[in-house]
């Protein structure tokens, strides 16, 4: 009782606090605070909003639940086709062997590196470098994820196969040098997505209405919110929201449940499971889904001042850009680190005479390379030759451009013989010197002549 009443005291002082923030002004575990708030919310002392604040229950809370009225307006039925268009993107989802008579799919871990208490690496982690390995060497363009929590799911195929798939309900990035060689694998630490194989299970429904579940639950779960949460609070939020899904273990990201590895269980449902896997990147950009599910409830009215409302309309000539203190039609979700990359540092207006002469010197150094040293009509792409974080343009065994964006040492896949190699320095336009290699095992790493970890070309070209 002593702990409940430190916390009721606490929001008594401030309000709207969260569970961390709670935790560290009584100097104690972040896990036993947030068990206590729930169960002192289960008592109706206490109440948490949309963004993790918490509450005494006597403080003023919206009462009810707004009905979201099905609209038909252009906007509406735009976001509902791109929705569609993404769900059969991203139709497919993650689903593994939970047993396999090869190398495993995926590496079952005993912690996760936020909770461990130990502070181990992932990659002290048993079988982890081993399957980091075989996605760095990989033609397939895998990237890994760490998945939590799982579900395994029984299935019988039409001939008579009995098993379960291992389907991680959410999948959390990797860095992107994840796959560099003597790279540390580590986690992004941005929030994750959700596997949709997880809820097409689960959820009601066809493949759009699948992308507005995944859309609500993010907007339910917070990860809007400018303060996104941790793992501990939107699993926690998650169970409750979603009793009614197959949960066979309490949900503790802190702790999680060790015995019987996931290969050999034999009953379908949600574990306090983590795994670490690979497969391919998804095709649109994360967030997208839930940007779309909020614009289809916008008004046209509320869609008639914007840039948007005009297109749709197909008139601009009342239009007008709206001043910096408006409102926004839709709050831009905070960015992820696709995102981030093309984010702009430099804010300038350019004049009329800036865009005439607008000749930006990597667009230059672009332009010469493909035409005067390149023969790019009788190439096409052939990712299946380099790792996944590489591009390469080739018409195998006679000519190959390799683009490497985080340099590095990097391999591509080629037709032995004879080749003349050459490097360029996207950034500054160097190209270096020529030189005449031999090779023969048709696979080979490749390494810059300098500055290893700028982004760099390499160009081979076969000598008849």
């Amino acid at each position: 009782m002593a702990l409940e009443d430190d916390i009721l005291a606490a929001l008594t002082r401030e309000p709207g606090l969260k569970g961390r923030e709670i935790a560290s002004r009584l100097g104690l575990d972040k896990g036993v605070v947030n068990s206590t708030l729930y169960k002192l919310r289960l008592r109706k002392l206490a109440w948490q909003d949309s963004g993790y604040h918490w509450f005494l229950k006597s403080a003023s809370r919206e009462s009810g639940q707004t009905i979201q009225l099905q609209l038909d307006t252009p906007l509406t039925k735009l976001s509902r086709y791109y929705l569609h268009c993404l769900s059969l993107d991203d139709e497919s989802g993650v689903s593994l062997f939970a047993q396999s008579r090869f190398s495993p799919e995926y590496i079952e871990l005993p912690a996760l590196p936020e909770f461990d208490p130990e502070e181990r690496s992932l990659a002290s982690f048993a079988g982890v470098l081993e399957l980091f390995q075989r996605l760095r060497t990989s033609a397939s363009r895998q990237v890994p994820y760490l998945g939590y929590p799982v579900r395994l799911r029984a299935h019988r195929s039409e001939k008579g196969w009995e098993g379960f798939f291992v389907e991680p309900v959410f999948l959390f990035d990797f860095t992107d040098d994840a796959l560099q060689r003597c790279a540390e694998p580590t986690l992004t630490g941005e929030l994750p997505t959700f596997n949709f194989r997880v809820l097409k299970s689960l959820a009601m429904g066809d493949d759009s209405q699948i992308m507005d579940e995944a859309a609500r639950l993010a907007e339910e779960l917070g990860f809007s919110e400018a303060e996104p949460p941790e793992v501990d609070e939107f699993m926690a939020r998650l169970t409750e929201i979603r009793e009614d899904w197959d949960w066979k273990e309490q949900m503790n990201p802190a702790c999680l449940s060790s015995g019987t590895p996931l290969a050999q269980i034999t009953e379908a449902g949600i574990y306090n499971r983590a795994i670490v896997f690979g497969c391919e990147r998804s095709p649109y950009t994360k967030g997208l889904e839930q940007e779309l599910a909020e614009l289809q409830r916008k008004t046209e009215e509320a869609c008639r001042p914007t840039a948007l409302g005009a297109w749709l309309r197909q008139d601009f000539t009342s239009f007008r850009a709206p001043a910096a203190q408006e409102p926004q039609l839709l709050e831009p979700l905070p960015l992820n680190s696709e995102q981030r990359g093309f984010e702009s540092t430099t804010v300038r207006h350019l004049t009329a005479a800036d865009v005439e002469n607008f000749r930006p010197e990597q667009m230059e150094s672009l332009y010469d390379f493909f035409t005067e040293k390149a023969e790019y009509w009788k190439m096409a792409p052939h990712l299946e030759l380099v790792a996944s974080q590489n591009v390469l343009l080739a018409l195998p065994g006679k000519e190959y451009v390799a683009y490497f964006p985080r340099g590095g040492t990097n391999y591509v896949k080629f037709v032995p013989g004879s080749y003349q190699m050459e490097w360029l320095h996207p950034e500054t336009g160097r190209c270096f010197q020529k030189r005449r290699i031999a090779l023969v095992d048709g696979n080979r790493d490749f390494v810059p002549p300098e500055r290893p970890n700028d982004d760099w070309v390499l160009h081979l070209v076969k000598i008849l």
